[in-house]
């Protein structure tokens, strides 16, 4: 792991300010899903040069952005080589960087989560879901 580099992190994207959000329904493989998109323009963001005059400032496309769905029912996603089961209530997200502005040709960008739900009861699942469940619990020994 690399050190963060001066006036070119962001600590926290709740704490900011510039912050372009879109929700939608949509559909995916045939299942409906919420989709939720947040975009952080970095020209607003990042307005000094990095030290040393390297780098370059962000222009109007450099970009991070992070889409979220959750799943009304369940659907197969494909992911890279694979192909993966998300049962009804699931959270599937994309994060995504354009023409980030880094400082150096040696840099890269790292990106840490935390997510926190809110809510005081958990999703309730729906009873092919259990059913699923059970029987994988089941076939693997799990009781």
């Amino acid at each position: 792991a690399g050190k963060k580099v001066s006036d070119r992190s962001i600590s926290s994207l709740a704490a900011e300010k510039n912050i372009v959000w879109l929700q939608e329904s949509t559909v995916v493989n045939g299942t409906g899903a919420t989709m939720t998109r947040m975009e952080l323009y970095l020209n607003k963001t990042f307005t000094k040069a990095c030290r040393g005059g390297e780098g370059r400032l962000p222009d109007a496309s450099s970009a991070i952005s992070i889409e979220t769905y959750v799943f009304s029912g369940s659907a197969m996603i494909e992911y890279g080589n694979e192909t993966l089961e998300v049962v009804a209530s699931s959270l599937k997200y994309n994060i995504r960087s354009t023409n980030w502005p880094f400082c150096a040709e040696g840099n890269s960008l790292q990106v840490n989560m935390e997510v926190k739900v809110k809510g005081d009861k958990p999703p309730k699942l729906e009873k092919k879901d259990m059913e699923k469940e059970e029987q994988e619990r089941m076939k693997s020994g799990k009781k």
